[in-house]
């Protein structure tokens, strides 16, 4: 669906613009095996924006994170937002979320949805965004995350 979307888009000439940066953030993850619940959350992220001509702008969000380093543990994550940016400011969207617990003995995995919202602050040259995100669990296992960064466009 997303390469009809590209491909449709590149017929019409639509502009297509993809920006990344280095995120920073905070976690809460209540009943993890952590020692606290608050994590210290480090990555990557890119935003592939879809320009419509109008007010409503599609977007795809990917992001590679490394959390739970302030307290001496790395847990790495990744998701994949697909949604809607008003106005080239405000996004919101939902997507796949996966992260890893262990590796060793076992896979220690957990995959489940991830539902965003955030703002990119326009500035000269890049722009600063401020993102929070929600993914739900079943097994009270639920995250709250909330980043911020620098994103540049390629």
């Amino acid at each position: 669906m997303l390469s009809f979307l590209l491909l449709t888009a590149a017929a019409e000439a639509r502009a297509f613009e993809m920006s990344g940066g280095v995120r920073m953030g905070y976690s809460y993850m209540p009943n993890s095996t952590l020692r606290s619940p608050n994590s210290m959350t480090l990555g990557f992220e890119q935003i592939h924006r879809l320009d419509s001509g109008g007010s409503v702008n599609f977007l795809v969000l990917t992001n590679f994170s490394l959390s739970g380093m302030n307290q001496g543990s790395l847990f790495p994550t990744g998701h994949v937002i697909m949604g809607y940016q008003l106005y080239d400011s405000w996004y919101v969207g939902a997507g796949p979320f996966l992260r890893i617990y262990e590796v060793e003995p076992t896979l220690d995995a957990q995959i489940n949805m991830i539902l965003g919202s955030g703002v990119l602050l326009p500035m000269e040259g890049f722009d600063i965004p401020i993102q929070f995100g929600y993914v739900p669990d079943l097994d009270d296992k639920w995250i709250f995350t909330m980043s911020t960064g620098i994103h540049y466009t390629f």
